[in-house]
């Protein structure tokens, strides 16, 4: 298991002296911000091969770490998905938050897309959403699990942004890794929502958004 740090820098009106808070979980990846002074972050691409990610809520007004950080409730995932997290986007029009999964043990790359359903305290104030399943994207033209041989293939994807209330997104490519001379794009992809198959998958169109290449992925 892998630890990373990750380091907030919070700027107010009221203290313009920088404050930072640290955080330390296993295998983070991404963090987004959500609403409120709440954030969510990824945790688990190099947890293991067989444990699921998980996603973690972040109270960015504390002054100092909780003792436990809040897990986010993840409802209807697949059970053969085994989602790795990596890259993040938060769609706040369609409520939909992206995580780009890779996972080893399966050999599947997906876009997984979760609806955000969102949470009130009892006290009035915003909670931590909880997030529903809608589907897993998958591109099967150029994010095959044919491309996952050898292993130093896979991670075709790297992280992922939408356009607001659209079914549209671009992903950058950072596999296959270990190959620098294979030329690395952004890709935009597309998708219509009639096609999900009982599995949760459901297969989206891709292409280069710019003919540029980069040498060493992004």
């Amino acid at each position: 298991m892998r630890n990373f740090r990750i380091t907030f820098k919070l700027h107010t009106l009221t203290n313009p002296v920088d404050a930072c808070t640290t955080y330390t979980w296993p295998s983070v990846e991404d963090v987004t911000y959500y609403k409120d002074g709440l954030a969510i972050g990824t945790s688990g691409l190099h947890l293991s091969d067989t444990a699921p990610g998980r996603l973690f809520g972040l109270d960015l007004s504390l002054g100092s770490p909780p003792s436990e950080t809040p897990e986010l409730l993840l409802l209807d995932v697949p059970a053969d998905l085994g989602m790795q997290p990596h890259g993040m986007f938060l769609d706040p029009v369609a409520d939909r938050l992206y995580i780009v999964s890779h996972n080893d043990t399966t050999r599947e790359e997906a876009i997984v897309v979760f609806g955000v359903e969102h949470v009130t305290n009892k006290d009035g104030s915003t909670g931590f959403p909880n997030l529903r399943f809608k589907y897993a994207l998958k591109d099967l033209v150029n994010a095959n699990e044919k491309n996952f041989t050898p292993k130093d293939q896979i991670w075709h994807f790297n992280d992922v942004a939408a356009v607001d209330g659209k079914n549209e997104l671009y992903v950058t490519q950072l596999g296959p890794i270990f190959k620098p001379a294979v030329p690395k794009y952004v890709w935009r992809c597309t998708w219509s929502e009639k096609g999900v198959g009982s599995d949760g998958r459901l297969s989206m169109d891709c292409a280069h958004a710019h003919p540029k290449a980069a040498k060493n992925g992004y």
